[in-house]
């Protein structure tokens, strides 16, 4: 009798573990990816690098071995696919490690204001300026 009383309680709890992996699945099939725009411009003397982060999953953008090179002074457009909801936080460093601004080179860093929300669309320009 008592092992018939574990044997449901197993399968209960694994049933109940299925279904809950289940639901998280069906909450993020909803949500739908959008198209959003990030628009940065390098005032550092220095070549700046820069990375997207999603803050809940590991996914990056341009990729996790990539990054975007700012090289001049000019606005340099990001654009990326992002689930609608997503937390995204920008990363950007300096190729001698001086400088950073946002979560920083590999997202290791904490920031204020760099992270949106993705919803679509411009995210409006961000200008990288040398420390004070």
């Amino acid at each position: 009798m008592r092992a018939r009383v574990l044997f449901i309680a197993m399968m209960c709890g694994l049933g109940c573990a299925l279904l809950s992996a289940g639901v998280g699945w069906a909450q993020q099939s909803t949500s739908q990816l959008v198209n959003m725009t990030w628009s940065f411009r390098n005032s550092h003397p220095n070549i700046v690098f820069m990375q997207l982060y999603a803050q809940h999953t590991n996914r990056v953008w341009p990729g996790p071995t990539e990054y975007y090179k700012l090289d001049d002074s000019a606005s340099h457009e990001a654009r990326i696919k992002c689930w609608e909801g997503e937390k995204i936080c920008y990363g950007a460093w300096t190729g001698d490690g001086s400088s950073q601004w946002g979560v920083g080179r590999n997202n290791k860093g904490g920031c204020k204001g760099c992270c949106v929300v993705c919803q679509g669309g411009d995210q409006g320009k961000i200008n990288l300026t040398p420390a004070k």
